[in-house]
């Protein structure tokens, strides 16, 4: 898989995620031999590791051509922070809807949000891949990591109390957690409105967005993707647009722009195609951005904002029942809405 964003942390300064690529060999084993022996709460000890750069060169090249796996790399100034990576349970087809989640971030920058940032990429990579569930397991003692993982949608579903065994503390609590990314069609007998979910709009899909169609009447409301493409390129280095699936096929599309200058995460140009519209894919496609919001992508703002026009009554009364609320802010035509998120 491939993947590339760049991020502003928290001090301001520039963080590039991408996939790790076979020139990235040496760096990787780097960046695992110093992570791994700067915290106890991780799987293995650096002289563990038996792997050799070329070796780390291959494994990233093999998931670079992968379809369903890939390992994030953060790089800052040309130097490798953090890793971050999913991969399948199993083959087998009993399992090979889970992915498994790890990470590590050097040290030096914990707090910028390197980590929030790399769980988003691996969340939305894993979505996109079409796992239904995402997993991990991290030692009790890691509240920062365990809070992290919470806020953005993983919940405990069992403990196992000599999961690790420290050299240092002896016996390690370890927490297992999982992250529903969509509920198949089997389960629920239908496609329906759980099966909604982003995809980041690419050169592969662009077009679909282009042919997308307001129901009448709902032009004066939202901008066409066309127009919110065009916008996107010029701010491309503080937005996502996405496009709204359901079963693979396009039926809307969606914006998430970040505002330094407040700061604040600004939703713009939510619609859905007229031939989709009453399904309850804008409800949950809401919550598929708010919880993308809530990886804290671009930077570590809770405020979420979008402006609704006066007159478009059904578009309000969804954003209010999510907990957005009137700020105050308005004018002639629109009022602007907000909420916070953790």
């Amino acid at each position: 898989m491939n993947y590339h964003k760049t991020i502003t942390l928290k001090d301001g300064r520039t963080c590039v995620l991408r996939n790790g690529t076979a020139e990235d060999g040496r760096a990787l084993l780097d960046v695992f031999n110093l992570t791994h022996a700067q915290t106890d709460f991780l799987l293995t000890y650096p002289e563990e590791s038996t792997h050799t750069a070329q070796q780390e060169a291959e494994y990233l090249e093999w998931k670079t051509q992968s379809a369903d796996e890939i390992e994030i790399l953060a790089e800052m100034d040309g130097t490798v922070i953090g890793t971050a990576g999913i991969g399948c349970v199993s083959r087998k087809e009993k399992t090979r809807h889970r992915a498994e989640f790890g990470i590590s971030v050097d040290r030096a920058y914990w707090g910028l949000g390197v980590g929030r940032a790399l769980t988003g990429a691996c969340i939305e990579c894993a979505r996109t891949a079409g796992y239904v569930q995402l997993e991990l397991m991290a030692v009790a003692e890691n509240k920062a990591a365990l809070a992290l993982y919470k806020s953005v949608g993983f919940v405990e579903y069992g403990r196992n109390p000599k999961g690790f065994r420290s050299r240092s503390t002896g016996w390690q609590e370890l927490v297992l957690m999982r992250l529903e990314l969509k509920k198949q069609a089997a389960e629920q007998g239908w496609a329906g409105s759980e099966m909604v979910e982003l995809r980041p709009i690419t050169e592969d899909n662009f077009l679909d967005a282009f042919h997308l169609k307001l129901a009448a009447g709902q032009e004066r409301f939202v901008s066409h993707p066309i127009r919110s493409l065009a916008q996107a390129y010029i701010y491309r280095n503080q937005c996502q647009p996405f496009g709204i699936y359901a079963e693979d096929r396009m039926i809307g599309y969606v914006m998430v722009i970040y505002d330094y200058g407040v700061p604040e995460y600004d939703i713009w140009h939510m619609m859905i195609d007229e031939s989709s519209q009453g399904h309850g894919y804008g409800s949950t496609a809401l919550d598929r951005v708010i919880d993308y919001i809530r990886t804290k992508p671009f930077g570590d703002s809770d405020r979420v904002a979008m402006n609704c026009s006066k007159d478009n009554i059904p578009a309000r009364k969804l954003y209010e029942k999510k907990g957005f609320l009137a700020s105050g802010v308005e004018d002639e035509d629109e009022i602007e809405l907000t909420m916070t998120v953790k």
